[in-house]
């Protein structure tokens, strides 16, 4: 006789309520579903995949933003993206604009598992950051070429 009982972990453990704490016996299988995962990529300080554990119903764009340290300077934080796929397995894109989201002017959106959130990086950032760092690096070497040929 097969008699499934459904239990929800994350109720049990955080309640305590040990009225779902079911006793095993011997030829019992348990199964636990796999939780889902949600990757960043781009201009964040740490990319990659984030599991949704606990709070998987819950997974915001700003959530995993916090998870992956933030932006980085050069990120274009208002055209970033989320590679979604649909029920039959086609594949959209939903646009997010985090600098609104992080300024609380727009919606925080709700991530799905296996969702991408894709942040571009400004080539013109870039290089003005690299152009500032080359001017304080010559800036330092003049200084210390006065100081030690004086």
């Amino acid at each position: 006789m097969n008699n499934t009982i459904t239990i929800n972990l994350n109720e049990l453990m955080e309640s305590g309520d040990a009225s779902n704490n079911i006793i095993l016996q011997a030829g019992d299988i348990v199964t636990v579903p796999h939780s889902g995962i949600v990757y960043l990529l781009g201009a964040v300080t740490k990319p990659g995949g984030f599991i949704l554990a606990n709070d998987r119903g819950q997974m915001t764009t700003l959530k995993i933003l916090a998870l992956a340290g933030g932006l980085t300077s050069t990120a274009k934080g208002e055209h970033a993206v989320i590679v979604r796929k649909g029920a039959q397995g086609q594949q959209h894109e939903v646009a997010v604009d985090l600098k609104k989201v992080m300024q609380r002017q727009s919606e925080d959106v709700q991530l799905q598992p296996s969702d991408i959130l894709y942040v571009p990086s400004s080539a013109g950032k870039r290089a003005m950051l690299r152009a500032l760092e080359l001017g304080i690096a010559l800036g330092s070497g003049v200084a210390l070429y006065r100081v030690a040929y004086r």
